[in-house]
């Protein structure tokens, strides 16, 4: 009817013109956007919602953020390609019902703290037992030993050595394993590698799984025996 159709120079086809077009002819639309894609024009159209109630819309930033790229199809904002966002912050506002594409630049990130003096825990082979008996849960005697270890863990169990109605008697012992602490030095620069793929994995686990990965960074800061590490991961997804 306006005289869009095949055969038609592209450029002699204005989208504004177009998209006043269909929002003045058609009144159950409330928003288009019409876009050139190579010998194509692509029309996406917001139909009215039907309510009874119809209450206003806006449409949120879920990051902190640069807008790359911003197309509303229905409301209202003053946002451009640029543009800082912060989450939470009001990107398009609406009386009836707003819908729009809109990407951004996202940072995520995490951080770890590396202290190069470790402490290792090494056990010697050497333990002692204590033992106690009981018979129908009344000690009977038991058998104590001297700690003399520096270092100890302790670990109990028990068990029974008859058990029926007429002698239920129950052990009870307690390990003692002696262990030393080592004290050692293990730089930083040895583990990198390996504290930044750890810390890479923990940021993917936060980033959503329509993004697309830009750019990873990495931040290394040290002060004494302590390393900070910060791995950064820049994503382009939707901010709403």
């Amino acid at each position: 009817k306006n005289k869009i159709e095949s055969g038609v120079l592209l450029k002699n086809i204005n989208s504004k013109e177009v998209e006043t077009i269909i929002l003045n002819e058609l009144n159950d639309v409330v928003g288009c956007s019409v876009k050139f894609n190579g010998g194509k024009i692509n029309i996406d159209i917001v139909p009215e919602v039907l309510e009874s109630k119809k209450s206003q819309v806006q449409l949120i930033s879920k990051y902190d953020g640069v807008i790359t790229d911003i197309e509303v199809y229905s409301g209202k904002t003053e946002l451009l390609v640029g543009d800082i966002v912060k989450k939470g912050d009001l990107i398009v506002d609406s009386q009836n019902i707003a819908k729009a594409k809109i990407n951004g630049n996202v940072y995520f990130s995490e951080s770890i703290l590396y202290n190069k003096n470790r402490q290792q825990i090494k056990y010697t082979g050497k333990y002692l037992v204590d033992k106690a008996f009981y018979l129908f849960n009344k000690k009977l005697f038991n058998r104590q030993n001297n700690i003399y270890f520096l270092n100890y863990l302790t670990k109990k169990c028990d068990f029974y050595i008859m058990e029926n109605y007429l002698f239920p008697i129950k052990c009870e012992s307690e390990y003692f394993f002696e262990y030393e602490i080592i004290n050692e030095v293990i730089e930083f620069e040895s583990v990198e590698n390996e504290l930044k793929q750890k810390l890479c994995d923990e940021v993917y686990l936060k980033i959503p799984k329509d993004a697309k990965i830009l750019n990873t960074y990495y931040s290394v800061v040290k002060e004494g025996d302590l390393t900070r590490l910060d791995c950064f991961v820049e994503v382009n997804v939707s901010l709403i």
